[in-house]
């Protein structure tokens, strides 16, 4: 391959990337009901490009989660 870069293992902080993220859904159907929740969590992190002038930024964690 043509300009391949060498194997490399990054050590620094990948900015935006959280340690932890879990997704999960639930379904659940039969003749007359159905029913789905969904469920995401992120873990805090870091972002390198504050738009308040800060050098770092940090993020909490988050959750989310849907019933339909």
């Amino acid at each position: 391959m043509l300009g391949a870069l060498p194997n490399a293992t990054r050590t620094a902080l990948l900015y935006g990337l959280s340690k932890r993220a879990y997704n999960g859904t639930l379904y659940y159907e039969d003749k007359t009901f159905s029913a789905r929740g969904s469920v995401s969590y992120r873990s805090p992190y870091i972002d390198g490009s504050s738009a308040t002038g800060n050098l770092f930024e940090g993020y909490d964690s988050t959750r989310n989660v849907g019933v339909v």
